[in-house]
Parts: C-alpha cells; sequence; structure tokens
C-alpha cells in the first residue's frame, strides 16, 4: 500500500473503531485485498467525517448503521462496490 494511503487509513481508525472494533493492523489489512483500496478508504473517511457530528457512543452506531445501509443501498441500484 502505497504511504500516503496508508497515512489516510491509520487517520480514519480511531474514529472508527469505536463502532467498528478491530486492530489497526486488522483494518490495514482489510485494504490490503482491496482492488481499489483508494476508492474505499474515500467512502471510510465520509463516514469519518459523518461520526464526528456524533456526541455519543449511541449516535455515532446509529450514524454508523445509516451509512452502511445506505452504501449497500448504492451497491444494489448500481450493481457496484463501491
Amino acid at each position: 500500500m502505497p504511504p500516503d494511503l496508508l497515512e489516510r487509513a491509520l487517520a480514519i481508525h480511531p474514529i472508527i473503531c469505536n463502532v467498528y472494533p478491530m486492530s489497526r493492523a486488522k483494518w490495514v489489512e482489510g485494504f490490503l485485498f482491496d482492488t481499489n483500496p483508494d476508492k474505499e478508504i474515500a467512502i471510510w473517511e465520509r463516514l469519518a467525517a459523518r461520526l464526528k457530528v456524533g456526541k455519543t457512543l449511541d449516535q455515532r452506531k446509529k450514524i454508523y448503521d445509516q451509512f452502511v445501509e445506505s452504501q449497500v443501498l448504492v451497491e444494489i441500484d448500481t450493481g457496484e462496490d463501491n
């Protein structure tokens, strides 16, 4: 993984990990298997930006659930992985 993508992935992890628990190593490893890791990281960056709005863990979990649901619907509508 290019250093710039690794840096972006690692920056997201502390924001995401309380609603999507995963070690840093597993988090980075997951991007290594993506066909387009830059696109996948961009999706997680959008979620991270939204999670910053949540003031409580419950609010952040709800934002996470809604975001994941919307991503699934996009994949169903377009027939492609975002």
